[in-house]
């Protein structure tokens, strides 16, 4: 913190053109230097609002997006979304890794927050690139963030057994086998599923997670987001310490069958730890999307079926409201108002789009308003996850 960032040399990436670019051609703004990979969804799931907030701030805030992967894996990773023809950020290469030595990364996504004089001002993660920290960067002489702190990389090859470190094992093909660990120190938090080669629908690794995000795993269906059971629906009652705890986890079945691999896990919770779990119904705070009055929704037009969405915009075309529900659950769920459900009786197909923080209800609420919709706060009876 507090030292001038050199002049470093680039290669940036424009649809399939190269060209070469200083960091000095960007100086005169201030910058935020975003540290990235096409393999890590952490920094994927990121991208959109970025782009957002780089058009918010497009006066007075350059982004800029490095990574040091290969040519064709870049030219490849931004012809597809959320890169596409209103992205405003360059995309640049590092071949040399000169920022990851600079810094001494060891994971990203990373943040570097630089003044107009190029001076390191802060390095954070995803979490504080939010648009009131950026007004604070741009206005506030005492602007200050946590710095981001990398425990020590190990590698780990999730392609192989976590006990995979010789050449014998190598080469044994795996019927079935069931792991549980303590936390892995220097590993990241990582759901990894296999859905190809020898172990697709039979093999799952989960590295440093907690005993509830496990139970989440393995409750979780196909209708859940990412196939986990969500996060607020799962009830912890229970008196077992190791609840807080984080463990890696690896089950492997001796055929591909996703019914059996999961099932497997819930027996191995239940082999492992004394806790026990059942669905029930409880009355939860719940938010309801509701109909203005029974006022007419907007209908679709019988445009192209179109979903795209961030925190800060919805766009739907040609989609079930449902869809519309699906997101601000996403958005909107916390340990308080555990769901998002619709009560608004409509069927037909609708066209909105919402330019607003999905996550500030009362700004949402008026931008719902003009659609004819709302969203109270109330309790119903619905299912949760309970951990006893």
């Amino acid at each position: 913190m507090g030292d001038t960032i050199p002049n470093l040399s680039f290669e940036g990436i424009s649809g399939n053109n190269l060209y070469n670019v200083e960091l000095s051609e960007f100086k005169g703004k201030p910058m935020i230097i975003k540290l990235w990979a096409t393999w890590c969804g952490a920094c994927l799931s990121d991208i959109s609002s970025n782009n957002d907030l780089q058009k918010m701030f497009s006066d007075s805030l350059q982004f800029l997006m490095v990574s040091n992967e290969k040519k064709d894996i870049l030219k490849n990773a931004i012809q597809k979304n959320p890169f596409n023809n209103d992205f405003r950020i360059p995309v640049l290469r590092d071949s040399n890794s000169q920022l990851i030595s600079l810094f001494e990364i060891r994971f990203v996504p990373h943040y570097i927050w630089l003044n107009s004089s190029g001076i390191v001002v802060a390095q954070t993660t995803s979490e504080h690139v939010t648009p009131q920290n950026i007004q604070s960067f741009l206005h506030d002489k005492n602007f200050f963030l946590p710095a981001k702190q990398d425990e020590k990389r190990i590698p780990i090859n999730y392609s192989q057994t976590l006990l995979s470190d010789s050449q014998v094992y190598n080469r044994l093909h795996i019927e079935h086998n069931s792991l549980l660990t303590s936390h892995l120190k220097g590993a990241s938090s990582v759901i990894s599923r296999s859905s190809s080669g020898d172990y697709m629908n039979r093999r799952l690794v989960v590295t440093n997670l907690s005993l509830k995000g496990l139970y989440r795993i393995a409750f979780g269906t196909p209708a859940h987001r990412f196939h986990n059971y969500p996060q607020h629906k799962v009830i912890v009652e229970t008196m077992d310490k190791r609840i807080s705890n984080y463990y890696c986890y690896e089950l492997i079945v001796p055929f591909p069958d996703t019914t059996l691999l999961y099932s497997t896990m819930r027996k191995d919770l239940k082999r492992y730890f004394s806790i026990k779990c059942k669905f029930e119904r409880r009355l939860m705070n719940c938010y309801i999307l509701k109909r203005c009055h029974d006022s007419q929704l907007p209908v679709t037009n019988d445009s192209t079926p179109n979903a795209t969405y961030n925190q800060f915009n919805v766009q739907l075309s040609n989609q079930p409201l449902d869809k519309l529900v699906e997101i601000l659950r996403e958005y909107l769920t916390s340990d308080l108002y555990v769901d998002v459900i619709n009560e608004t009786n409509w069927t037909k197909n609708i066209d909105i789009e919402l330019n607003v923080d999905l996550k500030d209800v009362k700004i949402l609420n008026e931008y719902l308003n003009t659609a004819g919709l709302e969203l109270i706060r109330a309790k119903r009876e619905i299912e949760v996850l309970v951990l006893h």
